[in-house]
């Protein structure tokens, strides 16, 4: 899929997503989670924001740790460095694990704290 240069609403369900956008403030909303592919975005930008919103039923954020949660892990793949938004539905409360949802393409050094204090991670 791609963008345009206006600020743009991805709504990410369990259909795999390859979206290459341009300039502007996007989000990208995850709808849906499953164990299959992860969804890529190809330009990431500072201006843009993940919302895991939908995903994340079970966090609350008096009592859990979001590291618990959400993570992001650096991959090199092809000579380049990307960031897997990997999830954890329950926080490890019982079976589920971590599992990638989204890969970041070219995208290095986010920090999940970072992120929910700037407002480019809605949880």
């Amino acid at each position: 899929m791609r963008g345009s240069n206006a600020d743009n609403l991805y709504n990410l369900s369990d259909s795999y997503a390859d979206i290459n956008d341009g300039a502007g403030a996007d989000i990208y909303k995850l709808l849906e989670f499953s164990s299959g592919k992860e969804h890529r975005v190809r330009k990431f930008g500072d201006d843009d924001t993940l919302d895991i919103s939908d995903i994340l039923e079970m966090y609350d954020p008096q009592s859990d740790i979001i590291s618990e949660f959400v993570r992001f892990k650096e991959v090199t793949w092809k000579g380049n460095t990307h960031t897997r938004v990997e999830i954890d539905i329950d926080g490890g409360a019982d079976d589920h694990q971590f599992k990638t949802a989204i890969h970041l393409a070219n995208v290095v050094d986010l920090d999940v704290d970072e992120m929910l204090s700037d407002g480019s991670l809605i949880i």
